[in-house]
């Protein structure tokens, strides 16, 4: 059209305002234009940061969900323990109270030694299931303390804690440092170790700690040779109260499944390979 105007007769006024409206048009539409991607950028930026939201409201949502139905578990679990677990010993402790009676009427000391001390292992069994069941409730909640752990330090003053003449500790190499609850890491240590000295018919007992690294996953080990682990009970020593029916296991059945319950809140996993009256090797994974 302009070049129309340009060869055409067209008084210079007109061809002037002509031109100075396609200027007009061109400026306004180039202020449009960039104001449209203005606020598109802007539009772009607002579902983003609402998506963000909804992603982590979505996450928050599906951790309390996860978090609610482990505490039903837990609920459930409990239940059982009250029923049984505490039940057992608090029985034990009223008749064990009665035969002690009875055997101060016959004036029977021995008999009533012979209770007493009986009596006594009931209630230390009962503050083994009061606690074990307080340290398990705890983890309920992730803890918030994470901080960086050395431990190469925190294992070799655990195992120093734990050796003496009849039971060997040894560090096959430097352990690393990682970020987690220092509280919870040292309860694994402590759990697996003790598990290695307390099921062990040997007269020395070994445990051999160690680690590797694979990928973006630190895989530790806590070997010990003791009275191993039948395959069929691999599944069952993780649960909540559960026992083999060895005669050493007089525990309240709670260590391991504290372990692994601490090991899966930190993204880990742990499993184990044994072989009857040879040894046990826990393994658990850890986030690089």
């Amino acid at each position: 059209m302009l070049q129309k105007l340009m060869v055409s007769n067209a008084e210079v006024t007109l061809y002037k305002a002509v031109l100075s409206s396609f200027i007009v048009l061109f400026v306004f539409s180039f202020i449009v234009q960039s104001g449209s991607n203005l606020f598109r950028r802007k539009i772009a930026r607002l579902n983003r940061a609402l998506q963000k939201k909804a992603k982590a409201k979505t996450l928050d949502l599906e951790k309390k969900a996860k978090d609610l139905e482990e505490k039903n578990l837990d609920l459930e679990e409990f239940g059982f323990v009250v029923s049984h677990d505490l039940k057992t010993p608090l029985s034990n402790i009223v008749a064990l109270s009665s035969w002690a009676k009875e055997a101060i009427q016959y004036n029977d000391l021995e008999g009533v030694k012979e209770n007493l001390d009986l009596l006594d292992k009931q209630v230390v069994q009962m503050d083994l299931i009061i606690q074990g069941v307080l340290n398990y409730s705890l983890q309920n909640e992730v803890s918030s303390k994470l901080e960086p752990v050395d431990l190469d330090v925190l294992i070799k003053e655990l195992a120093l804690l734990n050796t003496n003449e009849n039971c060997l500790i040894s560090i096959q190499k430097k352990l690393p440092t990682i970020v987690i609850n220092k509280s919870q890491i040292l309860q694994v240590f402590q759990n697996l170790i003790q598990n290695g000295i307390k099921y062990n018919d040997k007269e020395i007992r070994k445990i051999e700690i160690d680690y590797t690294l694979e990928k973006n996953n630190y895989i530790f080990s806590v070997k010990d040779n003791g009275i191993g682990i039948d395959e069929k009970y691999h599944e069952k020593i993780f649960k909540l109260f559960q026992r083999l029916e060895v005669k050493t296991m007089n525990n309240a059945g709670i260590g391991l499944s504290l372990v692994k319950k601490i090991i899966n809140r930190n993204n880990g996993r742990i499993y184990l390979k044994s072989q009857v009256n040879v040894g046990t090797t826990f393994y658990f994974t850890l986030p690089a």
